[in-house]
């Protein structure tokens, strides 16, 4: 079986011995030093500017719609550009840790986060990396999931059972390290051992959403077309995986069906 590519483990050693001389490993090293639900949710934290919302982002679950909603209620307006980019001046990453760790202890701050149906998340994400090849973290996998049977063009139903094995593979290797688009959601969201005031579901977005910032006491203008611009979640999808397959799904994501009532 091949080796799958992880994300990078962290070295609590090193960070000390060079936190004196860089911001950045005096950061990883107050990460490394916090519980674990922590170290995986900090870098995927997105705060408004007014430190009233936090957004946990879970891969393959509308992260991009809600990161959206959160620049245009910060600043007014609309962002255009990919919104992931280092450009769009959100407050999120290593560089917010301090603010995020104060964020999520107050109880100024309504910290959310959304979950998708485990088995549209897969499809989603395989179609996304195997098929459409649209996803910048690809050619990380692209040899292992060969080795496990995967051939372009080949018949889909095959394709997504090399999917399988990888995220199997994945899960065996190391649940914590595996790639947060292929990740249990529990993990992505340090869920149950940090509290959330909202968990939302991708297949209810627009409701989902502006549940939250009523709960804040912000309404978006009626024109503003933030929200449910982006909603993708009822998609048809051309693929549809085997009775067998959805099985393997609910054996590999049972936590998430479990956790999230799908």
């Amino acid at each position: 079986m091949p080796k799958i590519q992880m994300q990078k483990p962290l070295h609590p050693f090193k960070y000390r011995m060079l936190a004196p001389f860089s911001e950045r490993y005096k950061t990883k090293a107050k990460i490394a030093a916090s519980a674990m639900p922590l170290q995986t949710i900090i870098p995927h934290i997105v705060m408004s500017d007014d430190r009233k919302l936090l957004f946990v982002q879970n891969s393959k679950a509308g992260c991009t719609s809600a990161s959206h909603l959160i620049y245009e209620y910060s600043r007014g307006n609309r962002y255009e550009g990919a919104i992931h980019g280092g450009d769009a001046g959100l407050h999120r990453g290593l560089s917010y840790f301090d603010d995020a760790l104060i964020a999520l202890n107050s109880p100024e701050t309504y910290v959310f986060s959304i979950v998708r149906d485990p088995l549209k998340r897969a499809v989603s994400c395989f179609k996304n990396f195997f098929i459409d090849k649209k996803n910048g973290h690809y050619p990380k996998y692209s040899r292992a999931i060969r080795k496990l049977g995967f051939v372009d063009g080949g018949p889909m139903e095959d394709n997504f059972d090399s999917f399988l094995r990888l995220i199997e593979l994945s899960f065996t290797q190391n649940l914590i390290l595996t790639d947060p688009h292929f990740r249990l959601q529990t993990l992505n969201l340090g869920y149950p051992d940090i509290l959330y005031d909202r968990i939302c579901k991708l297949e209810n977005y627009n409701a989902d959403m502006q549940a939250v910032f009523k709960d804040i006491g912000f309404m978006f203008p009626r024109d503003s077309g933030a929200l449910g611009k982006r909603e993708n979640a009822s998609r048809p999808s051309q693929f549809s995986p085997s009775a067998m397959q959805v099985k393997k799904i609910e054996a590999l994501y049972a936590k998430d069906y479990e956790a999230f009532g799908y």
